[in-house]
């Protein structure tokens, strides 16, 4: 549970590389509906009846499968940035334990993944619409070039058979012994606890078909049937030595596109993070990598001297990722996101979210019927509670008060680039050392005295970045201003920080997950109004990403902020729910109309007393208005009793009806709309390798040359905009090159000696990216090498490759799941035969050529 939450809040706060230049306005459309639905099946036949006719616009989830789509009216979209599966494993030993677990070895992890089955879950459970992958970083991140060769060479391919030997051989070295096929240890049969969750058929279904895989291998398998909140609590809320379970099969939910890959191999494979077995909890048995977790924090903060070395920080932290296998990545999916076609226009695609982006909704509008409101449909798969602290877990949830509330900036949904929103940042120096001074004037909240502070002096700073931030009004009238950016500020100071054994404003679930981010800021200049200089001691290869990695724009104004705190303190409610299950207390729900009377009555009772809180006049900042503090606690009492709920934020909507299935949202009139035309600045740039010229095969020693034609729907081709990396691997797994094609007049050319090559069979794999999308065009090609030995005869190389694998026709046919029990073979496809003939021939041709070429020679 607590993973999405993470994801959320990081992803929300993460930057890309490029900006967009904004030019006409937007007009938004003026009401929403989202209607919540308790079946797929259900909102999408809402979708085909319509939203004008009493049904729904589009569907904000993506399909379980292709089968669902069978009406004219539903138009559909993809986006292949989708959800990840990966299979996570218990690697707790027998000395935590007192009991054998087969995961604890090393090298039985690393077996795991041959034997993931990633081919048979991409075609048999989603019918092609998913990409097989073999790490945190694959081709659709821009880090992929620097790891590729690490990932290629280790050829993690289905392949039971040598899983199967490794597995035999640690085994075996164990002095463990098969007994009537199955592997038994102190007369006991090893037994593998695998959690197959029962509201999700796909998972349901992959966790039955590698049960039959290991008990294939003579495992005992205990199955665990859980629905998916009882199986999260089970995992992410128990101690891995109490050995609850084994094997457990991951869904991971990204909120957003990110450029680079800090966060995401910190969260993978980092124990510090708290995603791995132990969840960092003091009193749980823990994994622990300490060089993983040394080079992660490294990664994090910019601790680099250039980007070299941080690609080679990078490089090492997948080589070890892999290695450990604790986590084994397995496919991400294409997924599928539908509306009605007749109703709606405008729509704009995110490769990550798909329709769950607010461009799209600040963009759509009805094509039909003009005067009804859009309507969407959604489904809350999460067990949830509305406050953005420690809340608002479920997807649809989150996105649905990501339009409530306001950002700092958009991202362009196709290349996740930056679109300035509501801050515009100026980077004024940065540097991969603190080397600079912070002004004197500078604050920081210490949490001990209850003040601001100015800071130390001769303290330094690896960077310094201006903000400067428009504000819009709260929902409930109050302006927004600098007081509510301080005090979100001290919030996070204070309550990640634990000064004493009774520190009552503190709470470990708050350091968790602020207090990596908030410890970097070292101090603040409040320039004027709306302008902010953040000192702090991240630093980043790429000065476009120091800009946005601090949550500089709150969500709620500090009036609620405090509230909440004073319900925590008073014992009543916490903002997250691991917390408030051990305390026996309310989960923090903005939406929940009792708690929202409860925040109710804490402002009342502040403005009787006329009561201002620390962090908004103590120590060196200038106070706050008794007058404001007043209007803003009668400003909140005022929305809670006219609404019912305490949801006030600053977006471009505003929560106004809501029940337990419907949430309507109403255009915020007061919302300051930036200049921009979606869609002129935002362009789905579509590329593709359209042919690949080269010898299919060389004498050992000849040049190949390569040229490979390519095309675009947009641009014309430049190579500041278009790149195409390739990586030339033989069919062990050896990699000879890696580098980027060298682009002349429309065609990339790769050419190089065969002179230090080894004979076989060699891959072409060619990626072709654009900076306009973060979706590469892939192919691949293959030749082979051929040696003369002493004797002047040939050396024949061994045929075995892999095809290239491309998206399958959409169409509607049903999907229907069967698990099969595999069998030990090698499951890569190899070369077809009309191809193998022709390899085949031209040796024999070539043959026959030396032998004529020897006699004339003689």
């Amino acid at each position: 549970m607590r993973k999405i939450i993470s994801l959320v809040i990081i992803f929300l706060i993460f930057l890309s590389l490029f900006k967009v230049n904004l030019i006409t306005s937007v007009k938004i459309t003026d009401n929403l509906i989202f209607k919540k639905f308790y079946s797929e099946e259900e909102a999408i036949n809402s979708v085909k009846l319509g939203g004008d006719k009493g049904g729904t616009d589009l569907f904000l989830n993506p399909l379980s499968n292709s089968s669902l789509i069978n009406d004219t009216n539903i138009g559909f979209y993809l986006a292949p940035k989708g959800r990840i599966y990966t299979i996570l494993l218990n690697p707790v030993p027998k000395s935590a334990s007192g009991k054998f677990n087969p995961f604890e070895f090393k090298e039985i992890r690393f077996a795991m993944n041959f034997l993931a089955e990633r081919k048979w879950f991409k075609d048999t459970l989603l019918r092609g619409y998913a990409k097989e992958t073999f790490s945190p970083i694959n081709e659709f991140d821009v880090d992929w070039t620097k790891v590729a060769d690490i990932i290629e060479s280790k050829l993690l391919k289905d392949d039971i058979s040598f899983a199967e030997n490794i597995i035999n051989k640690t085994l075996t070295k164990l002095n463990i012994k098969k007994i009537n096929g199955f592997w038994n240890y102190n007369n006991e049969t090893i037994k593998i606890k695998i959690i197959f969750i029962n509201n999700d058929e796909i998972r349901y279904a992959y966790a039955l078909h590698i049960s039959n895989v290991l008990k294939n291998l003579g495992f005992e398998i205990e199955n665990v049937t859980l629905n998916s909140n009882e199986a999260k609590n089970m995992i992410y809320n128990t101690d891995p030595k109490e050995l609850k379970w084994n094997l457990y099969i991951e869904e991971w939910i990204f909120a957003e596109n990110l450029r680079y890959s800090e966060f995401k191999v910190a969260q993978f494979y980092a124990s510090w993070y708290g995603f791995m077995p132990g969840w960092n909890f003091q009193n749980y048995w823990n994994y622990i990598n300490s060089t993983i977790d040394n080079l992660t924090s490294k990664l994090l903060i910019g601790d680099y001297l250039n980007e070299e070395e941080r690609d080679d920080i990078l490089r090492k932290i997948i080589q070890m990722g892999i290695e450990e296998s604790v986590r084994i990545f397995v496919v991400q999916r294409t997924e599928i996101y539908i509306y009605n076609k007749e109703r709606i226009e405008g729509i704009i695609n995110d490769y990550t979210n798909g329709f769950a982006n607010k461009i799209n909704f600040l963009n759509i509008k009805p094509k039909k019927n003009k005067d009804k409101p859009i309507v969407v449909a959604y489904l809350q798969k999460t067990e949830d509670s509305w406050n953005p602290i420690g809340g608002n877990l479920d997807p649809s949830n989150n996105f649905i008060f990501n339009l409530i509330s306001d950002n700092p900036y958009l991202r362009n949904p196709y290349n996740s680039s930056i679109i300035t929103w509501k801050v515009k940042t100026e980077v004024l120096n940065s540097s991969n050392k603190p080397i600079f001074n912070m002004d004197d004037k500078a604050i920081y909240w210490d949490s001990k005295e209850k003040k601001w502070k100015y800071v130390q002096e001769g303290k330094k700073v690896r960077s310094i970045i201006k903000y400067e931030i428009y504000y819009n009004k709260w929902h409930d009238e109050s302006e927004m201003n600098l007081y509510d950016i301080l005090y979100w500020f001290y919030f996070l100071w204070e309550w990640s920080n634990k000064d004493n054994e009774i520190d009552y404003k503190y709470n470990k679930y708050i350091e968790l997950f602020y207090k990596p981010f908030i410890n970097l800021i070292k101090g603040i200049k409040i320039v004027n109004d709306n302008t902010l200089i953040i000192y702090s001691n991240y630093y980043h290869f790429d000065k476009n990403e120091l800009s946005y990695i601090f949550p500089i724009l709150p969500t709620i104004p500090w009036q609620i902020i405090l509230a909440t705190e004073e319900l925590f303190i008073e014992g009543k409610a916490s903002w997250y729910k691991e917390e408030a299950k051990e305390l026996k207390i309310e989960w923090l729900n903005l939406l929940n109309s009792t708690q929202s009377n409860w925040i109710s009555i804490i402002l009342f009772n502040f403005q009787n007393k006329n009561y201002v809180p620390d962090a908004l006049y103590e120590g060196e900042i200038t106070s706050i208005s008794l007058e404001e503090v007043n209007k803003r606690y009668n400003n909140t009492i005022v929305f809670i009793k006219n609404y019912q709920h305490s949801i006030i934020s600053n977006g471009p909507f505003k929560l106004e009806k809501f029940d337990e299935n419907e949430l309507k949202l109403f255009l915020n009139k007061e919302y300051n709309i930036p200049t921009i035309d979606f869609n002129k600045d935002i362009k789905e740039v579509k590329i593709n390798i359209l042919n690949i010229k080269l010898k299919k095969s060389l004498i050992k020693g000849e040049r190949q040359e390569i040229l490979i034609n390519v095309t675009s729907d947009l641009y014309e081709l430049n190579e500041n905009y278009f790149k195409l990396f390739y990586i030339i691997q033989h069919n062990n797994g050896k990699i000879a090159f890696t580098s980027y094609a060298n682009f002349n007049k429309g065609i990339f050319k790769i050419e190089f000696s065969t002179i230090d090559m080894e004979a076989g069979l060699w891959y072409v794999k060619l990626y072709y990216y654009t900076i306009f999308s973060s979706i590469p065009s892939i192919k691949n090609e293959y030749f082979v090498i051929i040696e003369l030995n002493l004797n002047n005869t040939i050396t024949r190389p061994p045929i075995n490759g892999t095809l290239i694998e491309t998206l399958p026709p959409f169409n509607s046919t049903p999907l229907n799941i069967t698990t099969t029990t595999p069998t030990s073979l090698n499951t890569q496809p190899v070369i077809d035969y009309p191809t193998l003939v022709i390899i085949i021939l031209m040796i024999a041709f070539i043959a026959v050529l030396i032998l004529i070429l020897r006699k004339k020679l003689l």
